[in-house]
């Protein structure tokens, strides 16, 4: 709390603006020490992670609000302080509203000297700034509608891309009735508004999926570079079935993705081998770990095997022992929920 500047307002100031209310009674410090206390020092340690200019604006505007008469004893979520609609509007619309703007104006110009290669246009550049305004404004509008700005693109999954095409395609519909409509001849022909929409859904896709798209990439460069490679931290993953995939996608979509690098899978079912899921790759059997450990320089050993039998179990574990790899043993979340699943359905039955 310490570490930031004192202001004239804060969101424990807000949540407890009526605190002398509260105070009453003869135990009415216990209370303050217990609860009300306690409670500020979370709020104002909140407010000290997640603090912003659009955190702050927020803050501002509740306390402005409470002021009100008829808003003074209302009783305010806090999630209004810490995500409220400076927050929300600056974070998940306007931000990508400018990102957008970009990847458009970067699609009607690259569209449009493409065209210019086997015919003349000329569109002026207050016509392609009013353009790509427009285009990226209806797009951000259409995303808004389609919920596509509530998306964490961290972890998204490859569905909204059929969404993302959805809404570049209803815009480009649009534009093209426009075009038809105010002008007696079409200034955009079919086929270049045809070719900015490709375009754009490359350079949307791309925005959007890039830290998935860059540590894809980090995992294939890891591979090719073998031991040379000074990328993260190496991972090598035991087994190949239900929770080895769990591991990998959680993995991946994690805020350690940029950390760890996979290199591989092994599996002793000669029928996945050199298969791949979500882009990694079964490298060979369990056999193979001392070698691939010592090839790649693989510092850590998931293992992520939910059936075989104990003696499979603990041959596998002394080869990875016998590595010098720090082990971690996955849970076999797949077996607990499908207990729960069963445990269920037998309740429901009786």
């Amino acid at each position: 709390m310490l570490s930031v500047r004192p202001g004239i307002t804060s969101p424990a100031s807000v949540i407890y603006r009526n605190e002398e209310t509260l105070l009453q009674g003869s135990g009415f410090m216990d209370d303050y020490l217990k609860t009300i206390l306690p409670n500020k020092l979370r709020l104002d340690q909140l407010y000290v992670r997640n603090k912003s200019i659009f955190t702050d604006l927020d803050v501002v505007a509740m306390t402005a609000l409470t002021l009100l008469p008829l808003l003074r004893r209302t009783t305010l979520d806090q999630r209004w302080l810490f995500g409220g609609p400076f927050y929300l509007f600056f974070r998940r619309n306007f931000s990508w509203f400018l990102i957008d703007m970009f990847v458009t104006a970067f699609a009607v110009g690259i569209s449009g000297v493409v065209w210019r290669l086997s015919a003349i246009i000329n569109l002026g550049w207050q016509n392609y700034l009013l353009m790509s305004f427009a285009i990226a404004f209806f797009v951000s509008l259409i995303n808004i509608l389609l919920g596509l700005n509530r998306v964490n693109w961290r972890s998204a999954s490859p569905i909204y891309v059929v969404d993302l095409a959805v809404s570049i395609g209803i815009t480009m519909v649009v534009l093209y009735g426009v075009t038809r409509i105010w002008l007696t001849e079409p200034w955009l022909p079919f086929s270049l508004i045809w070719l900015i929409g490709i375009t754009m859904m490359v350079g949307l896709v791309l925005v959007r999926y890039r830290d998935r798209l860059l540590s894809g990439l980090a995992n294939r460069w890891l591979l090719l570079r073998g031991p040379k490679s000074s990328f993260a931290e190496r991972i090598l993953v035991v087994g190949a079935g239900s929770l080895a995939e769990m591991t990998i996608w959680l993995l991946q979509r994690s805020a350690y993705a940029s950390i760890f690098g996979i290199i591989g899978m092994v599996d002793d079912d000669a029928r996945k081998r050199n298969m791949e899921s979500y882009g990694v790759r079964v490298l060979g059997s369990t056999k193979n770990i001392p070698e691939l450990v010592e090839k790649y320089q693989v510092g850590l050993i998931f293992f992520a095997i939910a059936n075989g039998s104990k003696q499979d179990r603990d041959r596998i574990t002394k080869l990875c022992e016998a590595t010098g790899a720090k082990i971690a043993v996955i849970p076999d979340l797949v077996k607990v929920l499908e207990r729960s699943i069963k445990k269920i359905t037998t309740q429901e039955t009786s």
